[in-house]
């Protein structure tokens, strides 16, 4: 929604879209009071503020990515009330020696070009899997895939 504040030029205008976004969200499940405790947060901003950009800091904390899904928030709880099993184990302290950020991907339209075409299925799946092997390699990241159906053999092995 912040993004939102940037763009449009008059309040009016920022009410009509966040309503807008609001709504599209809640139509995939997200929560009322989160969707609009962000547009009260927002709201206090003035569009003049929202404009100055902020000084950039790298973060070395671990990102713990997953698809939004009502699910999901069993998996971050879970993760959370047992860091520090995690933090006991040396390999993984190193990863999670702080809790992680975590970020929810939305993923409705990868899933939706891999149930649509069997052979891109397989392509997507495999680059989706070196993708996060890449990042995986080069930052700290955690990343929980969507289940898939059918991997593709390129992937199984």
């Amino acid at each position: 929604m912040l993004r939102l504040r940037r763009l449009c030029q008059d309040d009016h205008d920022f009410q009509e879209q966040c309503l807008r976004m609001r709504d599209f969200f809640v139509s995939y499940g997200y929560p009322l009071e989160i969707l609009d405790d962000a547009w009260n947060r927002v709201s206090k901003i003035s569009r003049t503020d929202a404009l100055i950009p902020r000084p950039k800091q790298s973060s070395q904390c671990t990102k713990l990515i997953m698809t939004y899904h009502p699910h999901n928030l069993v998996a971050r709880k879970i993760v959370f009330n047992n860091l520090s099993i995690l933090q006991a184990d040396p390999d993984a302290r190193e990863v999670f020696g702080e809790p992680p950020l975590v970020v929810y991907w939305f993923a409705v339209r990868s899933l939706r070009l891999m149930t649509q075409d069997p052979d891109l299925a397989g392509d997507l799946a495999v680059k989706l899997v070196l993708m996060c092997h890449n990042l995986v390699k080069s930052t700290r990241l955690v990343v929980f895939l969507p289940l898939l159906t059918h991997l593709p053999a390129q992937v199984a092995t």
